[in-house]
């Protein structure tokens, strides 16, 4: 099986915490997680002067999108 990440890859996700995985899942299903998410938000999603918080938690999704 190939490595899912690369050592490049493993190392930034230790020293940085992240790591940018390219085409993880369509556009489609990322679409249609952000419009359950921007339900769920107090903002207006294409207004962003309603965007007055710099973090919104929310709990846990499990709606399709979100298991694709």
């Amino acid at each position: 099986m190939p490595d899912i990440l690369s050592k490049q890859e493993i190392e930034q996700f230790i020293t940085e915490g992240f790591v940018r995985i390219d085409s993880a899942f369509s556009p489609d299903i990322a679409n249609a997680a952000l419009d359950i998410l921007w339900k769920d938000i107090p903002f207006e999603r294409f207004n962003p002067a309603t965007w007055t918080e710099p973090v919104i938690r929310l709990g846990m999704y499990t709606q399709q999108p979100f298991i694709d």
